[in-house]
């Protein structure tokens, strides 16, 4: 194996792309599917795409980057969303409790209402003598 696909190969290990023997399991298929390209670094990253799933921007971007330093970058969210996620353990804040209160008024309101309209209400008839 070529020295900077030694080094691929590490940072794909490292990065937990990929377990180190699925790569070599799929390294020796590579060879096996195209002995021409012996050493060809672009080849056998194609051949990660296609073969074992893995996310092309992300291999693209361990080239990228120097050893060890491999980050998330705009071009690697294509694959994956990134989503910001509130601390569990904080406390409610006022936004909270307008929406918990919120809730529970339309959710009364579901409730009462129904009950409200479908009641029968007692009507005076006007033809009827007025109690003194």
């Amino acid at each position: 194996m070529a020295p900077n696909l030694q080094r691929f190969c590490t940072l794909v290990v490292k990065s937990k792309l990929a377990s180190g023997a699925d790569l070599e399991k799929h390294y020796r298929n590579w060879r096996a599917d195209a002995p021409d390209d012996r050493d060809n670094l672009p080849s056998f990253i194609k051949h990660l795409i296609d073969r074992a799933g893995i996310p092309g921007a992300q291999l693209e971007r361990l080239i990228a980057e120097p050893a060890g330093h491999a980050t998330v970058s705009a071009d690697a969210t294509r694959d994956v969303e990134l989503v910001k996620v509130r601390d569990p353990r904080r406390s409610l804040d006022r936004r909270d409790v307008v929406m918990l209160l919120g809730g529970m008024i339309l959710g009364g309101l579901a409730v009462l209402l129904p009950v409200m309209l479908t009641r029968k209400v007692p009507v005076k008839n006007s033809a009827d003598p007025m109690p003194e």
